[in-house]
């Protein structure tokens, strides 16, 4: 077993929530990111957030910790916390993907406050979308 671990969550953004704000999330992510060896992806559909990050436990327990107060978003849920195996996003220090750029040109995409607000909301429907961002058939749209 591989001493890799990741956290994926889903959350909302705050009201006051401003388009740039996202920026300045992404900028402070990857610079941050880099140094603590932290790598991940943040899906946004302009008022919903999944983010994956993967790293050392430490490392991720840290970030998610500072990530999970931050006053911007709120419902903050978390999906998956263990180990795994590999990265799945090794190149990204924080990949990114706004949703809302190109969800009519794709087909099936769903939002990700939809696939969040389901009371049934289960892991595997969850890991379909990342693969799909990791390497299938949405992969070019990560920035």
């Amino acid at each position: 077993m591989s001493d890799l671990f990741e956290i994926v969550y889903v959350s909302q953004a705050n009201e006051d929530f401003l388009p740039g704000e996202l920026f300045k999330i992404l900028e402070a992510a990857r610079r941050n990111n880099t140094r603590k060896g932290i790598t991940g992806l943040l899906l946004s559909d302009g008022m919903s957030f999944l983010q994956i990050l993967e790293g050392s436990e430490g490392a991720v327990d840290t970030t998610f910790n500072r990530i999970r107060t931050d006053k911007r978003h709120r419902n903050v849920t978390v999906v998956r916390r263990g180990p795994i195996e590999s990265r799945a996003f090794s190149e990204w220090a924080m990949g990114s993907v706004q949703l809302e750029r190109f969800k009519d040109h794709v087909p099936g995409l769903k939002q990700i406050s939809e696939i969040a607000a389901r009371e049934d909301l289960d892991f595997e429907r969850v890991r379909s979308l990342i693969t799909d961002f990791q390497r299938g058939r949405f992969r070019q749209y990560v920035e």
